[in-house]
């Protein structure tokens, strides 16, 4: 149980590194990126709150789905709540990979069309 638990923030963790990784490879392209961390920060308001609040399809279709903000904290709890479903310990770790493969392609692609400001 501890293990599982322990691997699913691990999860919660690749999913938010990647998010904060996107938006720094923003810099790539937007010059002006003051603020844009709050976009964070936002994004993170939505994991504390249970799957249950986002009732209507798109608001959980969003934020279940397309930004796994919910299933960041809520999958791991369940776990020591005992209310494990093993199709979000999967979604979890399905998206863990792709957010984090994403992040990293972007941010190598950001870096392949970086050229220095001071050349």
């Amino acid at each position: 149980m501890a293990l599982l638990y322990t691997a699913l923030l691990g999860c919660g963790l690749v999913i938010t590194y990647s998010l904060l990784l996107l938006l720094a490879s923003a810099t790539f392209w937007i010059i002006k990126t003051e603020g844009i961390e709050g976009s964070y920060f936002t994004f993170m308001e939505f994991s504390r709150l249970p799957r249950a609040a986002f009732k209507q399809a798109v608001s959980q279709a969003v934020f279940v789905y397309l930004l796994p903000a919910v299933i960041v904290a809520n999958v791991p709890a369940s776990v020591l709540l005992g209310r494990l479903d093993w199709r979000h310990v999967a979604w979890l770790a399905a998206v863990a990979v792709a957010w984090f493969v994403l992040a990293v392609w972007t941010f190598h692609r950001g870096l392949r069309r970086y050229t220095s400001a001071s050349s």
